[in-house]
């Protein structure tokens, strides 16, 4: 019994040392110029089936052209709809089951 509580016990506390981490880069964008907002995924543990997340433009000021995968998204369908309100939704996954390594 000793053995399995010290087992789960480091299982938890790596867990919380080593979380999954999506990071945006801190851009600020002046009026009429355009830049690039880069996201950086730190998965040291667990491989991740797909992503999915919100960025929003608030008053709405920013036009969204396009979301460029990297090559760790190789084979996922990766897509952002606007949602009219200041705000894209973007997901990313695998048809065919596929996950993004460890990294």
């Amino acid at each position: 019994m000793r053995k399995f509580l010290t087992i789960l016990t480091s299982f938890i506390f790596f867990s919380l040392i080593l979380p999954n981490n999506l990071e945006f880069t801190n851009i600020q964008i002046q009026a009429n110029q355009s830049g690039v907002i880069e996201l950086s995924l730190d998965n040291p543990q667990d491989e991740i089936a797909g992503i999915q997340f919100l960025i929003v433009d608030y008053p709405d000021h920013g036009f969204f052209t396009a979301v460029e995968p990297t090559d760790r998204l190789d084979g996922f369908m990766v897509e952002y709809n606007d949602l009219g309100d200041g705000s894209i939704m973007v997901v990313g996954f695998s048809l065919t089951g596929g996950t993004i390594s460890v990294g």
